[in-house]
């Protein structure tokens, strides 16, 4: 059966990405782009993710950015 706890910890890491990011971008500026944008940035950790690099959360930056993407779809 489908928990959605089990999915609390991901959330949290995405909120906490979100929140780094604000220290470091412009308020808002990712819905200025458009979801493929934000897709094809998300490329690049999964693949530094897959060849086993492990010297940053590149799974989360993944995540972030398909989220972005998925909340301006749906917009």
């Amino acid at each position: 059966m489908f928990n959605p706890n089990e999915f609390k910890q991901a959330f949290e890491t995405v909120v906490e990405v979100m929140q780094m990011g604000e220290r470091n971008h412009v308020p808002d500026q990712w819905k200025s782009y458009p979801p493929d944008f934000h897709i094809a940035r998300a490329a690049a950790p999964l693949q530094q993710w897959l060849s086993g690099d492990r010297s940053d959360d590149h799974l989360s930056h993944a995540c972030t950015r398909l989220m972005l993407a998925l909340t301006l779809r749906d917009s």
